[in-house]
């Protein structure tokens, strides 16, 4: 009863293990099963920011889809790191829409071979590519420590946020739902920490994913239908999505001041109506077809529709 499969190192093998793989798929396990409905998914790791790369292996013969490296460096740059602007993140994202089109792509925060977000965060980590496992001392880095500060936690927790609200398959690496410290391999790989071990600020980033878990599985609009950019500017991003009758409104402020925006509504296929931020118990009720909305400093504001 398993629903896919992770096919390590794509780069380094010829096209006909994937050919072969995804025939022997089809035969053996999506033909064969109850109804001949099955749908295995095969998802593939390049370590590649190269989109033309990863794509070449991402087909009906070959893998349903690939982790993508593109847009986990961008998030990571962006709101881990504080580099670029919103507007270059918006770019990524919709660089890999077009890149991908038709595909269900894994998206992620970070993975067994890369230097934890929250440490990226805490400002631990010298390079947005990692900075090797070794010190200049030659000795292995590590342990990381928790950092005892609130502001890399509050940049994992926008950056989920964004994960969350949008398109793919997310991949959450064990402890990143909680903000685990870890620098390069095997540091990365630091024993789980689990409720009663975390601290005020592990907990917070736990209860953020936990809530927008939920929300992706309530309102449909949070992984697919029309998105459409509301808002974009250095540090503040915001899109709207709509998916039948789901329509959410999804806003990032990477600045460290509260900041409040005004826009439409109907432009962006929204209603008229109240909107809930899911993250907090604020309302904001619209006016006509203008939105007023405050989200705070480093914070995320993901607004649904009320009935």
């Amino acid at each position: 009863e398993l629903d896919g499969y992770r096919v390590d190192a794509v780069k380094h093998m010829p096209h006909s293990v994937y050919f072969n793989f995804q025939s022997r798929v089809k035969g053996e396990i999506e033909h064969t099963a109850a109804g001949g409905d099955e749908d295995f998914y095969t998802v593939g790791e390049t370590f590649s920011g190269d989109r033309d790369l990863i794509k070449s292996y991402v087909n009906e013969d070959e893998l349903d889809a690939q982790f993508d490296f593109s847009l986990y460096w961008s998030i990571l740059s962006v709101l881990g790191r504080g580099e670029g602007s919103m507007t270059d993140l918006e770019a990524s994202f919709q660089a890999s829409a077009g890149a991908y089109d038709g595909f269900l792509m894994s998206t992620f925060l970070g993975n067994h071979d890369v230097e934890r977000f929250v440490s990226h965060a805490a400002g631990e980590v010298g390079s947005l590519y990692g900075d090797g496992a070794c010190g200049q001392d030659g000795w292995i880095r590590g342990p990381a420590g928790a950092p005892s500060f609130e502001e890399p936690y509050l940049r994992l927790k926008l950056a989920w946020t964004f994960l969350l609200t949008n398109e793919g398959l997310p991949l959450v690496y064990y402890g990143d739902e909680v903000g685990l410290p870890g620098y390069h391999d095997p540091d990365n790989r630091q024993l789980m920490r689990f409720p009663g071990q975390l601290s005020s600020y592990e907990e917070g980033v736990l209860a953020h994913v936990q809530t927008l878990g939920q929300a992706r599985q309530a309102h449909p609009a949070l992984s697919g239908g029309q998105r459409t950019q509301w808002w974009a500017e250095e540090d503040l991003l915001a899109w709207a999505r709509v998916d039948g009758d789901s329509q959410v409104l999804v806003v990032l402020n990477r600045s460290w001041e509260e900041r409040t925006i005004t826009n439409g509504l109907a432009f962006a296929g929204l209603s008229e109506g109240v909107y809930g931020d899911l993250l907090s118990s604020e309302s904001y009720p619209a006016q006509g077809d203008s939105l007023s909305v405050t989200v705070p400093a480093l914070g995320s504001r993901v607004l649904v529709l009320e009935d």
